[in-house]
């Protein structure tokens, strides 16, 4: 480890690579809104409040990933995976002062944006940090409220991007196909933590039902997702959704945990290209992100 490098487990512990998603769902809310590519951030005023939305949008969540890692930390340390907190890098009490701050900072650039956005901010937090980490609900512990939570969360995620982008009201029907792909999404990742997680007592949808079922559930989960965008004429997730759907159909046949993992990987890379199709400049910051992990992993442990 070089000297000085430490000092970046604070951003990295508010899991960057895991706001991929946030920010995709985001512009592709933000795109279905109304503003099509260069119409809505050719000009400082049209790029500022997109840009602080979603800013407030990444540290709000940045805030609850940190929540999730304490109330996980011995599930995390069984399943050898976000360290910072379950090792004891980062104590809990450093933990929680940065989720506060983080969160606080989000809302209030939420509240700067619009009425609207922050009590959207605020519903999320409520949802994915609350209800989703703590007693008595603790819905993390539990495989269908769980798959309810990640998918709500993608459905709010979204439903950012689409109001700040112009759209009327909040509910787009498209949104559907986003959740959709989330959950899909969401059964695999529960898939790999399966054994760490039945030690530890955390009972997720795959610990609950299975690899098998999980795999099947969430192929269905993504099939609905091809045909729901392809019914609303969303090329911008039908595209990647039936080009990784294979990926998840390998999954169900050979059921092995790395093929599910791969389907995974292959799902958010490929919203990801189709969402810089449209905006080009998403690929500067989603690469930043990817090569300054890199970095710090590699000079930090």
């Amino acid at each position: 480890m070089k000297k000085g490098v430490e000092i970046f487990d604070y951003l990295f512990v508010l899991r960057p690579t895991s706001q991929y998603a946030t920010w995709t769902f985001f512009l592709a809310g933000y795109h279905w809104g109304g503003r099509q590519l260069g119409s809505g951030m050719d000009s400082v005023t049209g790029f500022l409040v997109p840009f602080w939305a979603a800013v407030g949008l990444t540290l709000v969540l940045g805030g609850v990933y940190v929540l999730n890692q304490i109330q996980d930390a011995d599930t995390d340390r069984a399943n050898g995976k976000l360290f910072l907190v379950a090792n004891g890098i980062i104590s809990s009490k450093a933990a929680y002062g940065e989720a506060v701050f983080v969160i606080c900072t989000g809302l209030a650039l939420g509240f700067w944006v619009g009425l609207r956005v922050v009590l959207v901010f605020l519903v999320l937090l409520f949802l994915t940090g609350w209800l989703y980490n703590y007693p008595p609900t603790l819905w993390k512990n539990h495989p269908l409220m769980g798959l309810f939570t990640n998918g709500t969360g993608a459905f709010l995620v979204y439903g950012v991007g689409w109001m700040v982008g112009g759209g009327r009201g909040f509910v787009d029907p498209r949104v559907l196909a986003y959740v959709l792909a989330c959950m899909a999404v969401y059964l695999n990742t529960t898939v790999p933590d399966v054994e760490g997680d039945r030690k530890t007592g955390k009972m997720t949808f795959g610990v609950r039902y299975g690899l098998i079922q999980t795999f099947v559930v969430a192929l269905l989960c993504e099939a609905g997702a091809v045909l729901w965008s392809l019914w609303r004429g969303d090329w911008l997730l039908f595209i990647p959704a039936l080009v990784v759907l294979p990926f998840y159909v390998v999954s169900v046949v050979k059921r092995r945990v790395a093929d599910g993992v791969r389907a995974t990987k292959a799902s958010i890379l490929g919203l990801m290209v189709a969402v810089s199709v449209v905006y080009p400049w998403y690929v500067l910051p989603a690469l930043g992100v990817f090569f300054l992990c890199r970095w710090y992993y590699r000079r930090r442990f």
